[in-house]
């Protein structure tokens, strides 16, 4: 089963409530029932897709190091966790803390990850059945349509340039600056070219940016949609309870 067989209502439900449970829990638990959960629905609907956020976590797992040892050596909270000999290092409020950024930086991008993967006309059409305006509706949708294109335009200017043996890194600075002003103006044409081909499209179609009018498509939600929103509230609900357990409220 892929996940686009998925409406998109379930899955923000599923990202949202996971994205809470990471940000407000100070225990493991629940995040890391959050992110197993997550985990395994990515693999179980798009198994490349899954390959892809490793790839894009290793990318940035330098940063996170960083932001983890920040919090490890100035962080000072609980009982000593390494020193050396009268010298207090690490706290173990510390190690905790750098745990959770990891858990949590993982359920939130692969929160953004299940939303993004969605096709962009079915996110414009659940923002005009939320009451969006048919305005802004197909203003998001020409932005959907021309960030791509600008970014393909991107790669095959640079690789152009690659091509005719120019190195922008190399280039002195003046001739620097003269490189990137015509790149910046083959991106404008081309984001200028996008939206008017857009605009026509739309045109074409009948749509007109006035007015309070509904996007003629209708996603109705199947029985798999409300499985995985049932599954979401009952962890949910499952945590709450857990909480109010170690809690003793």
């Amino acid at each position: 089963m892929k996940l686009n067989h998925f409406h998109i209502i379930p899955i923000l439900i599923l990202g949202s409530s996971a994205s809470l449970w990471s940000i407000l829990e100070t225990r493991f638990l629940m995040p890391l029932l959050w992110m197993g959960f997550l985990s395994l629905f990515i693999f179980w609907t798009n198994r490349n897709e899954w390959r892809k956020l490793v790839r894009r976590i290793l990318h940035v797992g330098f940063m996170l190091i960083l932001v983890s040892l920040l919090q490890v050596v100035f962080r000072r909270e609980g009982s000593v966790f390494l020193s050396i000999g009268r010298l207090p290092l690490v706290y173990s409020g510390a190690v905790r803390e750098a745990v959770l950024i990891w858990i949590r930086y993982m359920i939130l991008f692969m929160s953004a990850a299940l939303f993004l993967q969605k096709p962009s006309f079915e996110i414009v059409t659940f923002l005009n059945r939320i009451g969006f305006s048919m305005r802004f509706c197909l203003l998001m949708l020409a932005a959907f349509r021309m960030i791509p294109s600008i970014f393909m335009e991107a790669k095959r200017v640079l690789f152009f340039l690659r091509f005719r043996g120019i190195r922008i890194r190399t280039l002195p600075f003046t001739q620097k600056i003269r490189a990137f002003r015509q790149f910046a103006y083959a991106l404008l044409m081309q984001s200028m070219e996008t939206v008017f081909a857009t605009g026509y499209g739309i045109a074409g179609r009948g749509f007109r940016s006035t007015g309070a009018g509904r996007l003629p498509v209708d996603t109705p939600m199947r029985a798999r949609d409300y499985m995985l929103i049932t599954c979401s509230l009952m962890l949910s609900a499952g945590g709450l309870w857990m909480r109010s357990l170690l809690t003793g409220t």
